[in-house]
């Protein structure tokens, strides 16, 4: 990094190849996740109110997690996350693909600070082509076909933040396997929204 009185400071750093399973101790019990992460980080300008940028790429990876008494694994490939922070306003990103079919991806800006806490507004969603991946959460389906949107609106603020989110399945079918009965073009909608007053949430 730099220094300069007129110019203010100017940091950049790089990280290759970091095991991204150095974040385990933040996951659920019994949770692991496999990679490798390569990042960058500017900032730069008035140290009280700097401008700020990272960007971090996983290429691919492997969530495992416990699901009824067994392990449960998620593939993901060119995970993509990004951030940026200008006059106090932070700007995140989240793209990656999941296998076998499905990508998620998010934008979530949060802006300056204020005494109620910081604005919050943005979206996160993901969408699956292939609900293949189901009869793995789902011992007693195989067969299991269809499209499955989720999304997930954030507003209000950091103190009390509004999450409104929907679930989608369109032309699902399946197989139940204790019963041999044969599921066709099932649609399904959820939709739910919370409103985050810490310590603990309120569905309303």
């Amino acid at each position: 990094g730099t220094w300069a009185e007129s110019a203010g400071m100017l940091l950049n750093a790089e990280l290759a190849a970091l095991d991204i399973d150095v974040v385990k101790p933040l996951l659920p019990m019994g949770t692991s996740v496999r990679g490798l992460l390569s990042a960058s980080v500017s900032v730069q300008g008035d140290p009280l109110n700097p401008t700020a940028e990272v960007a971090a790429t996983v290429e691919s990876g492997t969530i495992e997690f416990p699901q009824d008494e067994e392990m449960q694994s998620v593939e993901f490939r060119d995970a993509r996350f990004g951030g940026s922070v200008v006059n106090d306003t932070a700007k995140l990103r989240l793209a990656m693909d999941v296998q076998p079919a499905g990508e998620v991806s998010g934008d979530i800006t949060i802006g300056p600070a204020k005494t109620d806490g910081r604005d919050m507004a943005g979206e996160v969603s993901a969408a699956f082509t292939d609900l293949s991946l189901v009869a793995g959460f789902v011992p007693s389906l195989d067969k299991v076909g269809g499209k499955l949107d989720v999304t997930g609106r954030v507003s209000g603020t950091t103190a009390r933040p509004l999450v409104i989110g929907s679930l989608l399945v369109s032309d699902a079918s399946a197989l139940v396997v204790p019963t041999g009965v044969t599921l066709q073009d099932v649609s399904l909608t959820v939709e739910s929204c919370v409103l985050y007053t810490f310590p603990g949430p309120r569905d309303r």
